[in-house]
């Protein structure tokens, strides 16, 4: 029976924590190692977590205390040292999980997969939004699939992965990082791994206004600068120059982009984001060799004008754009 381990971060989550590990730790699958990560938050969370699993004296639970709080990065890279299943999943510790989503999971392994990936449903208070993907098996260009073809999603909640492949690729988490899925997930495409995708809805995502992805301040620009950066370094150290993987970090740092030429989002280092975010995606040569209409290229060549000049354009092209 394959052994997984389900990797449980805990901070400032008092108010919703039992429910969410309680579909946890009441999933029909048996062989569940649960690494639950305390990151030292300032409420009565962990008090909770305590109560809880008293209640389930059978199970193999590990509390892993950080001792100071690390952010969800660091603690999604302390669960990936501490477990010892043949495959990780992560949770967030607000969200639900199916009482037969494990299961399901293993069910799906009919062949040597490095990632199963389950439907979700987004709830909004009393809204539900089922995404529904499509089951089928993916074994060649990941990272097409995944940029392009959208065949699952950027988070790496309700992903069965195989902790053979993410050490075997020396894959983890930016830390102190607020958006750090979007890298891993690109990282993790770009090493090629064999995906099974399954129709089936085996997570609750709980949606919460005051969420750091719903609310832009100048640290979640700091973030996103990281994880363009760092993807842009997995795209030079696999040698990818696709015209998608181009496009689709271009059009990554454009966002944040947005929020500072448009005073979303105020910085006393705008200058510093700036020049970060307006570093050109791949080399003069590398963009003028791509077969793509003179109309677009521009889009790009704007990044290699001089600092005050592509600023001065860009904003006068984020007058026009919606964030």
């Amino acid at each position: 029976m394959k052994k997984v381990s389900l990797i449980f971060p805990v901070y400032n989550v008092a108010f919703c924590v039992e429910n969410s590990l309680l579909s946890a730790l009441s999933q029909t699958y048996e062989n569940i190692e649960y690494v639950i990560i305390d990151d030292r938050g300032e409420d009565d969370s962990m008090k909770i977590v305590y109560r809880s699993c008293n209640n389930y004296p059978q199970k193999n639970i590990k509390i892993i205390d950080h001792g100071v709080n690390k952010g969800l990065g660091a603690t999604r890279n302390t669960g990936i040292k501490y477990a010892s299943g043949d495959y990780i999943l992560f949770m967030d510790s607000d969200d639900i999980l199916e009482k037969t989503a494990i299961q399901q999971f293993i069910d799906s392994l009919d062949d040597d997969y490095d990632m199963v990936v389950g439907s979700y449903v987004r709830k909004v208070q009393t809204k539900e939004y089922p995404l529904h993907l499509k089951n089928e098996v993916l074994d060649r260009e990941i990272l097409y699939h995944y940029l392009v073809g959208k065949k699952y999603y950027p988070q790496v909640w309700n992903k069965l992965y195989k902790l053979s492949f993410i050490k075997e690729n020396s894959l983890s988490f930016i830390e102190k990082c607020n958006h750090e899925d979007n890298p891993f997930t690109f990282y993790f495409s770009a090493c090629n791994p064999k995906v099974r995708i399954l129709a089936t809805i085996t997570y609750q995502w709980i949606f919460r206004t005051e969420s750091v992805t719903s609310v832009y301040r100048e640290k979640n620009v700091e973030d996103l600068l990281s994880g363009y950066k760092f993807m842009c370094d997995v795209a030079r150290k696999f040698s990818i120059s696709d015209l998608y993987v181009i496009r689709y970090l271009n059009n990554f740092r454009l966002f944040p982009l947005w929020l500072l030429l448009k005073r979303i989002v105020i910085s006393k280092q705008e200058n510093t984001l700036l020049m970060g975010l307006m570093e050109p995606v791949s080399s003069f040569e590398s963009i003028n060799q791509l077969r793509m209409p003179f109309k677009e290229k521009l889009k790009f060549m704007i990044f290699y004008l001089p600092f005050s000049l592509k600023k001065m354009i860009l904003k006068i092209i984020s007058c026009t754009q919606n964030v």
